[in-house]
This record gives C-alpha cells, structure tokens and sequence, in this order.
C-alpha cells in the first residue's frame, strides 16, 4: 500500500492510496504474466480518515478469478 497527495477538480489538496491485490487468484495469475494483479484506489480529501482507509486496504482482497478494471473508493 502507498499514497500520494494530488490535487482535485477544484485545486484542493486529496490523496490516493493504492494497493495491489494479493489474493491466490491474484499471485498466480502475477507469476504467470507479470502485472496482472487486480488493484483498487482509495481517494479523500481529510487526513482524518487516513487510518480508515488503512483498515479497509488491510483487509481488502479481490477474490476474484479475472483480471479486473481498477476499483475506486471515496472516503
């Protein structure tokens, strides 16, 4: 997991965090064809839900058995 500070639409600071899946499905398929792991973006404009969103990516997984388009959440 990691994050980034960028700017919104309107000029005000927000953050990104990523994370990488890596669920059974998601090593496999990586060890197989590099990069192929599923993702998902987290963005908020409040450093208060920092720790939130370092819950949810904790325990986030994808489960899934395709490669998937990136999933986004607003905190």
């Amino acid at each position: 997991m990691y994050y980034r500070e960028c700017q919104d639409l309107n000029g005000q600071k927000a953050y990104e965090f990523h994370k990488l899946c890596s669920c059974g499905y998601c090593s496999i398929r990586s060890k197989h064809t590099p990069g192929t792991r599923n993702q998902v973006t987290v963005t908020t404009n409040n450093k208060e839900n920092f720790k939130k969103i370092e819950d949810f990516l904790a325990n986030w997984t994808c489960g899934s058995t395709r490669r998937e388009p990136i999933k986004y959440y607003d905190f």
